[in-house]
């Protein structure tokens, strides 16, 4: 995943969410992820959490949504 980021996508590991560019792409990412879990797909939404965290990037989920750093 890590790879894919940089890579392929041309992100920079170790940002924060406020980097402007890597904002709209975790946006995207956390939306498709939400969608998994609304239709109970664990596994997908387990694999993006956990691809995610290989990069670096960690996905927090709270009672007023997920942010992530």
């Amino acid at each position: 995943m890590k790879r894919f980021l940089q890579d392929v996508l041309g992100i920079e590991i170790g940002v924060t969410n406020s980097d402007s560019k890597l904002a709209p792409v975790m946006d995207l990412v956390i939306d498709l992820r939400q969608q998994a879990r609304d239709n109970k797909d664990w596994t997908t939404s387990d694999k993006i959490r956990d691809g995610l965290a290989t990069a670096g990037i960690v996905i927090k989920d709270t009672k007023d949504g997920t942010s992530w750093s």
